[in-house]
Protein backbone atom coordinates (compact mmCIF):
# COMPACT_ATOMS: atom_id res chain seq x y z
CA UNK A 1 0.00 0.00 0.00
CA UNK A 2 1.58 3.41 -0.87
CA UNK A 3 2.39 5.73 1.81
CA UNK A 4 3.74 8.48 0.56
CA UNK A 5 5.80 9.85 -2.14
CA UNK A 6 9.74 10.72 -0.94
CA UNK A 7 11.37 11.52 -4.41
CA UNK A 8 8.46 14.28 -4.92
CA UNK A 9 5.67 14.60 -2.42
CA UNK A 10 3.22 16.46 -4.39
CA UNK A 11 2.87 13.30 -7.12
CA UNK A 12 0.07 10.79 -5.82
CA UNK A 13 -0.11 6.95 -6.87
CA UNK A 14 -2.56 8.68 -9.25
CA UNK A 15 -0.31 10.74 -11.06
CA UNK A 16 2.75 8.07 -11.42
CA UNK A 17 3.16 5.75 -13.98
CA UNK A 18 4.00 2.22 -13.35
CA UNK A 19 7.48 3.26 -14.54
CA UNK A 20 8.24 5.93 -12.72
CA UNK A 21 11.74 5.55 -10.49
CA UNK A 22 10.61 8.03 -7.76
CA UNK A 23 10.85 6.52 -4.92
CA UNK A 24 8.06 6.09 -2.34
CA UNK A 25 7.25 4.81 1.33
CA UNK A 26 4.96 1.27 1.24
CA UNK A 27 3.51 -0.59 3.77
CA UNK A 28 2.48 -4.30 3.56
CA UNK A 29 -1.27 -5.02 3.41
CA UNK A 30 -0.30 -8.43 5.06
CA UNK A 31 2.54 -7.64 7.57
CA UNK A 32 2.47 -3.87 8.37
CA UNK A 33 6.12 -3.61 7.67
CA UNK A 34 7.25 -0.39 6.05
CA UNK A 35 10.13 0.13 3.29
CA UNK A 36 10.93 2.19 0.26
CA UNK A 37 11.49 1.21 -2.94
CA UNK A 38 10.69 2.84 -6.64
CA UNK A 39 7.39 2.91 -8.18
CA UNK A 40 9.27 0.66 -10.73
CA UNK A 41 10.44 -2.15 -8.60
CA UNK A 42 6.69 -2.27 -6.52
CA UNK A 43 4.08 -2.00 -8.68
CA UNK A 44 5.72 -2.34 -12.28
CA UNK A 45 8.27 -5.41 -11.08
CA UNK A 46 5.61 -6.76 -9.03
CA UNK A 47 7.98 -7.32 -6.17
CA UNK A 48 6.45 -7.93 -2.79
CA UNK A 49 7.45 -6.70 0.63
CA UNK A 50 10.47 -7.59 1.46
CA UNK A 51 9.99 -9.10 4.59
CA UNK A 52 6.63 -11.30 3.28
CA UNK A 53 8.96 -12.98 0.42
CA UNK A 54 11.87 -13.66 2.81
CA UNK A 55 9.07 -15.24 4.77
CA UNK A 56 7.21 -17.11 2.08
CA UNK A 57 10.69 -18.59 1.08
CA UNK A 58 12.11 -16.52 -1.08
CA UNK A 59 15.86 -15.94 -1.42
CA UNK A 60 17.18 -14.36 1.70
CA UNK A 61 17.95 -10.85 2.32
CA UNK A 62 21.30 -10.11 1.85
CA UNK A 63 22.32 -7.59 5.23
CA UNK A 64 22.23 -4.72 3.34
CA UNK A 65 18.57 -5.25 2.20
CA UNK A 66 17.41 -6.25 5.74
CA UNK A 67 18.98 -2.79 7.14
CA UNK A 68 17.45 -0.63 4.03
CA UNK A 69 14.00 -2.78 4.51
CA UNK A 70 14.11 -1.72 8.34
CA UNK A 71 14.87 1.70 8.02
CA UNK A 72 18.57 0.94 9.23
CA UNK A 73 21.46 2.69 6.62
CA UNK A 74 24.92 1.82 7.17
CA UNK A 75 26.88 4.18 8.74
CA UNK A 76 28.55 5.14 5.28
CA UNK A 77 25.26 5.91 3.77
CA UNK A 78 24.22 7.94 6.01
CA UNK A 79 23.56 11.25 4.76
CA UNK A 80 23.36 9.69 1.14
CA UNK A 81 19.29 8.91 1.77
CA UNK A 82 15.96 9.91 0.71
CA UNK A 83 13.84 10.54 3.99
Amino acid sequence: MFIRNLTHPHRTPDSLPKSATDRCRWRCSACDHEWEQTVLNVVGAGRPCPRCAELMGGAPLSRAARATASGVVPQQERGLRIL
